[in-house]
């Protein structure tokens, strides 16, 4: 799983985009008919079938290989004494310039989310009122996205890219502190399981697990900023600038794009306040299992979510009804579509 970041303002807030970068035509929404009234009843049946992303390729067991310059290792060592743990293997970060890392994005992006999933999943959310007719998820993202990707750790490949080079700026080495976290944090607690979830459509669980991820790597960016760096590098830091910018975004899918960055790092501050490193620890082991977790940190762990079943509601309808899309939503989701009427 490739995550990424997008600078918004100074401070730096860090924003994951995992949605295809489409720039194409839109496509006509055909799913393949299925008639109702002989698909299975079980909701998780249908999502099983309607689920086209695919399968994680397994993790690389190839170590990395070439020669880290100085100022990256120093903030490796950074990484490792702001987060309390150490790296288990060699990690060599990759700087590039936007057109080198714009093309890995788009790479990445192709495969993890189909348009096909999301030309259907875009006319389910406009026909709920999540987002205006004619909107496409993966277009609104792409929009927000555009020339604003600054850096991406790769769970499979181990891959760590950021914008820079090999002599960081402090903006810089505040994203690359970001990925680091990323990459340290998958040598311990093996975060490709996130990979299998995205890969399984299981779109609740993947959410919460993400929000504890990145709100890791923002709670201890910030903790690298105000440790490592001096206070003229954190002006300077806090002063760097960056072209383009995102330009007009739906907002329910800008909302989306926030919510693990946001609601993940006061969900991993608060493990922090009340348990220290290891609570983090044990969130990392044991991943939230809803948003509702992440939102209420006092309902992490106990506090499971309980399966609703939808009925199979084709026969009533009549045969020419197929089902387009299922996806599993919980209290982040439901909350921000409520909120665009409230």
């Amino acid at each position: 799983m490739r995550r990424f970041r997008f600078p918004l303002a100074a401070p730096l807030v860090a924003v994951a985009l995992l949605v295809a970068c489409d720039r194409t035509a839109a496509p006509v929404v055909t799913p393949t008919p299925t008639p109702s009234a002989a698909a299975p009843t079980s909701a998780d049946a249908v999502a099983a079938r309607l689920c086209t992303r695919p399968d994680p390729l397994p993790a690389t067991t190839t170590p990395a290989e070439g020669t880290v310059p100085p100022v990256i290792r120093e903030t490796m060592a950074g990484v490792e004494r702001v987060r309390g743990l150490d790296f288990l293997e060699p990690v060599v970060p990759d700087p590039q310039t936007e057109e080198e890392l714009s093309a890995g994005v788009r790479a990445g992006l192709k495969t993890m989310y189909p348009a096909e999933l999301f030309g259907r999943r875009s006319l389910a959310w406009s026909t709920i009122g999540a987002i205006p007719v004619g909107t496409r998820i993966d277009r609104e993202v792409a929009k927000f996205g555009d020339q604003r990707v600054v850096g991406y750790y790769d769970t499979l490949s181990k891959q760590l890219v950021f914008l820079g080079s090999s002599d960081p700026s402090p903006g810089e080495r505040v994203t690359l502190a970001h990925e680091l976290t990323h990459a340290l944090e998958d040598q311990h607690f093996d975060l490709s399981r996130i990979d299998r979830m995205l890969a399984a459509c299981d779109d609740e669980a993947f959410q919460a697990a993400l929000a504890v991820v990145e709100g890791s790597a923002n709670h201890h960016m910030y903790a690298f900023a105000e440790q490592e760096l001096t206070a003229r590098e954190r002006r300077a830091w806090q002063s760097e600038g960056y072209s383009g910018g995102p330009g007009p975004v739906d907002p329910f899918v800008e909302g989306q794009l926030y919510w693990p960055y946001i609601a993940g790092q006061d969900f991993v501050d608060e493990l922090e306040r009340e348990g220290g490193q290891g609570a983090l620890d044990g969130a990392l082991a044991t991943l939230p299992a809803s948003t509702e977790q992440v939102l209420h940190p006092s309902a992490y762990p106990s506090d499971l979510p309980v399966a609703v079943d939808v009925p199979d509601l084709g026969p009533s309808l009549g045969a020419s009804w197929t089902d387009l899309d299922v996806m599993e939503t919980g209290e982040a989701w439901l909350s921000a579509l409520m909120q665009l009427r409230l």
